[in-house]
């Protein structure tokens, strides 16, 4: 049962006791509790904040103007069409010729830890390259009778092309790579960007070729208070979805000078991971070792990006949810959803 079905379930049962005779929803004031310190609302929500009675469901779109989020490329392959530093290195030594044929690869731990792979990554017209490499040539052949084999008739028929992965989703410039499962033990995201040059495997979603201000609307404390809230974990991890978490991220309108505004941002985070070479995601978002630029950094772009919400920053991240679950209210809305 994925997350969309435990909470179609909850809707359900909630919708249920509601109408029952014995659990009535009261009108009296509510009494809800955030850091020690007690409040009267209205209402406490399904999400335990002050909010309507509203569930976030999954939606197969964006429907808040940002571009499409995919997933990353499944190999189906049995490792056939992943190469080890040493593989790539050897095969280069051996047939130079096959360079274009090999791309750097990123997952989630590809691109948190710096994990070095590689991928073969073989366009239809380079076929007949690939195959008059010998150690290419039975890598496919590999590829073929590992599909074959599966009892997925998916696979079966993918076995018709066994020099690709099964998607072979690739950005014209650049696409920001968002790791799938990430350690709840950072305060921001650990998204990245990767060139033309490279691959992003199914363990990572992707955005190609967006406009910058996606890579600072992702990074932003905002997006990771919404993820926290309804995207669930897996174990103590955060478990990131693009169709309940991204889709679904409510964002005001932005003009041309805002997005301009929240692009510069977004260089000045990469610049400030950049003024530290060789240093992984991991150690960068890392709370004990993050540096002091990109902290920084991320303040000014929660800054800049809170003021466009509300004309201030946020005071916590319960007045941050607080006020993105009245957008999502409305946002649904005005789409026709519930």
């Amino acid at each position: 049962m994925d997350e969309q079905e435990i909470l179609d379930e909850l809707e359900t049962l909630f919708s249920v006791l509601m109408k029952t005779e014995k659990l009535v929803k009261s009108n009296e004031k509510k009494i809800l509790f955030h850091d020690d310190v007690a409040r009267t609302v209205n209402n406490i929500g399904p999400y335990l904040i002050e909010m309507h009675d509203v569930i976030v469901r999954k939606s197969s779109k964006p429907v808040n103007g940002l571009p499409p989020m995919d997933y990353g490329n499944k190999p189906v392959d049995g490792g056939n069409l992943i190469l080890s530093p040493h593989e790539k290195e050897k095969l280069l030594e051996d047939y130079p010729q096959a360079a274009p044929l090999i791309r750097r690869l990123y997952g989630s731990q590809e691109l948190i830890k710096g994990i070095e792979r590689w991928c073969l990554w073989i366009s239809d017209e380079d076929l007949p390259l690939a195959q008059s490499i010998p150690p290419i040539a039975e890598r496919i052949r590999k590829v073929r009778e590992k599909r074959l084999e599966s009892t997925d008739t998916g696979a079966n028929k993918m076995a018709e092309r066994s020099h690709q992965f099964r998607e072979m989703n690739s950005p014209q410039e650049y696409a920001i790579c968002i790791p799938r499962v990430s350690s709840d033990n950072r305060a921001f995201i650990p998204i990245g960007l990767t060139n033309e040059d490279s691959a992003i495997i199914d363990s990572a979603f992707a955005v190609y070729d967006a406009e910058p201000y996606v890579f600072s609307i992702i990074s932003s404390s905002m997006h990771i208070a919404w993820i926290k809230a309804i995207c669930g974990k897996l174990k103590t991890d955060y478990r990131y979805s693009n169709a309940l978490g991204y889709n679904t991220f409510p964002i005001p309108p932005l003009s041309s000078d805002q997005k301009a505004e929240l692009e510069e941002h977004a260089w000045a985070i990469i610049g400030a991971r950049d003024a530290h070479p060789g240093k992984t995601i991991a150690w960068l978002y890392d709370p004990k070792t993050m540096p002091q630029n990109l902290r920084d950094a991320h303040r000014a772009l929660d800054d800049a990006l809170e003021k466009i919400y509300i004309g201030r920053p946020f005071k916590d991240d319960t007045e941050r949810l607080e006020h993105l679950f009245k957008m999502y209210e409305k946002m649904v809305a005005k789409k026709g959803g519930k």
